[in-house]
């Protein structure tokens, strides 16, 4: 009987029932197998976990002073409010902008190297659009989350009486 390893080639030429009896052994294998060949992960260095831990909390630190900062600031309560949401706003669209633009190219990147993708060209084109959003957002933060707002409330309102209707046809085909 041959023993399954964790290897592309050895996987596509055993027969399933050896490769099933193997993972049995050896069920480890199988999550090594799928983190590097399918997910194209390595095992974590040791202290990686303790630098993600830093960052995240020194990400959390960051982002907590952001709409403090003006209650720190200012005397005035009812000002440093309004500076609060303008600049945790401000802040919203600056990391949304940003994110759609590497969104949009990681896109595009995939849709060009990878021949053997479906739909390359639907991948290319909202890799495009993700990237025109991302920049009309930076270009110009206020004007484009009201517009999101708008545009979010509408689906909302769309969204739920959709649901709405479906839970009553829902509702007279299970009588």
């Amino acid at each position: 009987m041959q023993q399954a390893q964790a290897s592309p080639r050895s996987a596509a030429t055993l027969d399933p029932a050896t490769l099933v009896a193997g993972l049995k052994r050896r069920p480890g294998a199988w999550v090594d197998f799928m983190m590097r060949f399918e997910l194209g992960l390595e095992e974590p260095e040791a202290n990686r976990a303790r630098q993600s831990a830093v960052t995240i909390a020194i990400s959390y630190v960051v982002g907590g002073l952001v709409p403090l900062a003006p209650y720190m600031l200012l005397s005035e309560s009812a000002r440093a409010l309004g500076a609060s949401v303008v600049i945790t706003l401000l802040a919203l669209a600056l990391f949304l902008g940003i994110f759609w633009v590497v969104s949009g190219v990681i896109d595009i990147f995939t849709a060009l190297s990878h021949r053997g993708i479906h739909d390359r060209g639907w991948t290319a084109a909202l890799g495009l659009l993700s990237i025109l959003a991302g920049l009309i957002v930076l270009a110009v933060p206020g004007l484009s989350l009201f517009s999101l707002a708008v545009i979010l409330g509408v689906w909302l309102l769309i969204f739920g009486v959709s649901e709405i209707t479906l839970a009553f046809r829902i509702r007279r085909g299970v009588r």
